[in-house]
């Protein structure tokens, strides 16, 4: 009898917990696509919700009804209502109940039922209509995160560096800079690392016709592509030294001069470059000319942070792979996220999620094998020498030691303790400490 009551008491505060982080609740929002009529994007705001056909009124105090499109005569009638839960230290918090007040069922996510709570995620189908419910905290991003002097050069012709370890999405800011300030405008990306370094000039500057043994035709190159509008030459640090005069002259004179040609061209452009290696290594190492450097650089640098440097942005980003696919992910598989390093980025991330929204069998997306995996993937990303040359300072070093270590310990905050010889709220406050 105190194992069936130790059970149930255990299945009661599980649940508890689960509706209270994944049930649909106040200020949440739904869309409604009924069989006739438009789509609506609503917010929960009331108590009770009724969904309703043509031919059955339902008016009530405090409650408003929103129609449905029917094929026959049938009368179809759901209420969505706000109900308190209560956990077994008699905790409230008020979650949404979706019922019938119909002979006719709904389904919920593929499932026949005549009641049930919604969670964030869930897709109801009533007839030929259907409701999907939404995160209420969603907001897309349209920002670009940059401090007002960056925001000042962002929107001048003036040179920018995006610098940032690959994945962190360089290209993707190049863009919605050259939005805010050239919509409209031809925007050229070129990555020089794509091409061999015989190439690398003919791709940039173009070439005339029977320049070189190939060349049958005058090609254009990427900067009259983008002339009036943005070039974004990415991997900066894989043009060849000797090439780097050239593109100084058109920072100084805004001129260019073809392969094989003879005269100059005025072309007027925007540059924005990115690279994810060390320059100021590479001028050390005499791979990079001096004065080049300083050019490119004379405008702003903006670097870029990893994911596990910033593991808000993966909240962020999940949440908005949601809305864009039509998935949805409970938090804990978004807090399993944000424990890991993701080496790749927002590149790695992504291509994680849309290869799990292609295997999922359902509108959503749960903990299986992939993640498992990625877990054993990033165990070896620490690499104590690699953060030394990085001169960090010895909260970011132990920060990092740490977050690697929860990695490799699922996250089980004893076991790491046990690994260091500290306690576990040492190693929350070590975990933390960069984040705050």
């Amino acid at each position: 009898m105190q194992e069936e009551m130790t059970k149930n008491y255990k299945e009661m505060k599980f649940m508890f917990e689960h509706l209270k982080g994944e049930g649909v609740k106040l200020g949440d929002r739904l869309i409604l696509n009924p069989f006739l009529g438009r789509r609506r994007n609503l917010e929960l705001k009331r108590t009770k919700v009724h969904f309703t056909t043509d031919n059955v009124s339902a008016s009530e105090r405090g409650s408003i009804n929103y129609h449905l499109g029917r094929l026959g005569k049938e009368k179809l009638h759901y209420i969505l209502e706000r109900r308190p839960i209560r956990s077994q230290s008699n905790e409230p918090d008020d979650r949404y109940f979706f019922y019938t007040n119909c002979p006719i069922p709904f389904r919920v996510n593929g499932v026949y039922a005549h009641e049930s709570y919604v969670e964030k995620g869930d897709k109801i189908e009533l007839g030929y209509n259907v409701i999907e419910f939404q995160r209420s905290n969603f907001s897309k991003a349209n920002t670009l995160n940059l401090t007002p002097a960056q925001i000042k050069v962002a929107q001048s012709e003036l040179p920018l560096m995006l610098e940032g370890e690959t994945g962190t999405g360089k290209t993707s800011l190049a863009k919605k800079i050259h939005a805010r300030s050239m919509e409209g405008k031809p925007f050229v990306h070129i990555n020089l690392s794509s091409f061999s370094e015989k190439l690398i000039e003919s791709e940039l500057f173009g070439h005339m016709k029977g320049s070189f043994t190939g060349a049958i035709a005058e090609k254009i190159g990427a900067f009259e592509q983008a002339n009036g509008g943005t070039l974004f030459i990415d991997e900066i640090d894989s043009l060849p030294i000797e090439l780097q005069a050239k593109l100084l002259i058109f920072l100084d004179e805004k001129k260019i001069r073809k392969v094989g040609g003879v005269k100059d061209l005025k072309v007027n452009c925007r540059l924005i470059f990115a690279s994810g290696k060390n320059l100021r290594q590479l001028v050390a190492n005499s791979q990079m000319r001096r004065d080049f450097y300083y050019r490119i650089i004379s405008g702003a640098i903006i670097k870029l942070p990893t994911l596990r440097d910033n593991v808000q942005k993966i909240q962020s980003f999940c949440e908005e792979f949601e809305v864009e696919n039509k998935v949805h992910m409970n938090q804990d598989l978004i807090d399993f996220y944000k424990s890991l390093p993701w080496p790749g980025n927002y590149r790695q991330l992504k291509s994680h999620l849309n290869k799990k929204r292609v295997i999922a069998t359902g509108s959503k997306l749960l903990f299986d094998e992939m993640d498992e995996k990625l877990v054993q993937e990033s165990s070896d990303l620490f690499d104590v020498n690699e953060y030394y040359q990085k001169d960090m300072s010895l909260d970011e070093l132990k920060y990092h030691y740490v977050h690697n270590l929860l990695v490799k310990y699922k996250n089980n905050k004893s076991a790491v303790a046990k690994v260091l010889g500290i306690t576990p709220r040492s190693v929350n406050t070590i975990s933390r400490k960069v984040q705050d």
